[in-house]
């Protein structure tokens, strides 16, 4: 099994959980295809995780914590309480969720703004920085949709990326290739390929371009 953690917590991922998840046929049809994104995602992105919720929103439970509810110990639990009180029937939503780091060192204006940040102690979203590289770890959500792989999967931001850019969070946008709700547009048409692919070919680039955007450079450059 897939082993994911999060600070001190780790857990086995459970893919046989998985199957009780309301409309997402493919789970039962072609179970090797989350198989096969658990290993790369793993891979790639060994800090994300897999959660489930309902529409574009991972679930939480009533614990005390609040935390989400993931694929683990033989069913869909709370990662703090292990708890599965929830009828799991009211999950419908398959959810990669994790901090992306996305450069901010060469969008001079931006990273002089979060430096800014920074000596404050206003700053909202985590940092790592590697030599003099500054990176801002954004929090994205990846939603499968109810028929993968023959769809795309929906990518979205949450509204502190975009104050902590220090511009408003786009509307439905041509310019930042955004649909409504903090979702991004990543495909004029759909290729398929894996969540990690998706990550690392359109949404790793996708938020860059929000950041030189920000920063005042021309969308074209980017967006082509």
């Amino acid at each position: 099994m897939v082993q994911h953690s999060r600070g001190d917590t780790t857990w086995s991922v459970d893919a046989d959980a998985l199957q009780v998840l309301t409309n997402n046929d493919w789970l039962q049809s072609f179970p090797q295809l989350i198989e096969h994104d658990l290993e790369e995602m793993h891979t790639a992105f060994p800090r994300w995780f897999l959660a489930v919720g309902r529409g574009d929103q991972p679930a939480q439970c009533h614990c005390s914590v609040h935390d989400y509810i993931a694929p683990h110990c033989g069913g869909l639990r709370c990662l703090s309480c292990s708890g599965s009180e929830l009828s799991t029937h009211q999950y419908s939503a398959l959810i990669w969720t994790g901090l992306l780091p996305v450069q901010i060192s060469g969008a001079d204006g931006v990273e002089r703004r979060i430096r800014r940040q920074q000596r404050e102690q206003t700053l909202r979203l985590p940092t790592t920085e590697s030599g003099s590289t500054l990176y801002l770890l954004v929090p994205i959500r990846v939603v499968y949709p109810s028929s993968w792989p023959n769809e795309a999967p929906r990518g979205y931001y949450t509204r502190e990326f975009f104050t902590t850019l220090g511009v408003p969070p786009p509307g439905t946008s041509h310019t930042h290739h955004m649909l409504s709700g903090l979702h991004m547009c990543l495909f004029q048409r759909w290729q398929r390929m894996s969540i990690a692919e998706v990550m690392q070919n359109r949404i790793a680039p996708h938020a860059l371009a929000q950041v030189v955007i920000a920063n005042g450079d021309t969308p074209r450059r980017w967006f082509n």
